[in-house]
């Protein structure tokens, strides 16, 4: 249903409405991707994002888990294209991990950006902004 609206969205509409009903579209599929442990779904076990807390792991693992979300965001949410997520510094002293995730979508033919951020808290969910 979502990939339908979508597709109805980015095919038909032009105005600054449409794009920020796309938006919120993608917030949600992405909001629904990140809601997903790896592994967990018994229809397509390789749906969802890898345990966040391996990013404490190693100093690459916060790189690691942006290129595996990456390539889940290509897969899963193919609206966004080139998908790039990487980790959003913060100088706050909290274990809240923060990701950008940008890319491009197509309105009418046309390549438009997008953009938002993703956070993660400990003993709380994923939060797409």
């Amino acid at each position: 249903m979502i990939a339908q609206f979508l597709e109805n969205v980015s095919h038909t509409h032009s105005s600054q409405g449409s794009m920020q009903e796309l938006r919120a579209a993608l917030m949600a599929e992405v909001a629904t991707l990140f809601g997903v442990l790896r592994g967990s779904m018994p229809g397509d076990p390789e749906y969802g994002l890898g345990d966040v807390t391996r990013i404490y792991e190693s100093r690459q693992g916060a790189g690691a888990w942006c290129a595996e979300t990456q390539a889940a965001l290509r897969r899963y949410v193919p609206k966004i294209h080139h998908p790039r997520v990487s980790p959003v510094p913060s100088d706050r002293l909290d274990l809240t991990f923060r990701v950008r995730i940008e890319g491009w979508v197509v309105v009418n033919g046309r390549p438009m950006p997008v953009a938002f951020e993703a956070a993660v808290a400990p003993r709380r969910a994923w939060e797409v902004i």
